[in-house]
């Protein structure tokens, strides 16, 4: 396994966990009600992880769309 194909399976490691653990948390937060003050932080600090992983993939950074 090269180095790129270990950062590949990685970063795509993170990029699951990540989009699944906010969701989770989202559906958690809202159906026990939690109040928004504590949810929103988390879903978005997920969504900008999300989001620097798709601008990384959509510049070419690990082949994903070569």
């Amino acid at each position: 396994m090269t180095m790129s194909d270990i950062l590949r399976n990685e970063v795509s490691r993170l990029y699951a966990i990540v989009s699944f653990g906010t969701l989770i948390i989202g559906m958690v937060g809202l159906t026990t009600g939690m109040g928004m003050d504590v949810i929103s932080p988390l879903v978005i600090i997920g969504a900008l992880v999300i989001g620097y992983i798709d601008i990384y993939w959509l510049l070419g950074g690990d082949g994903a769309y070569d």
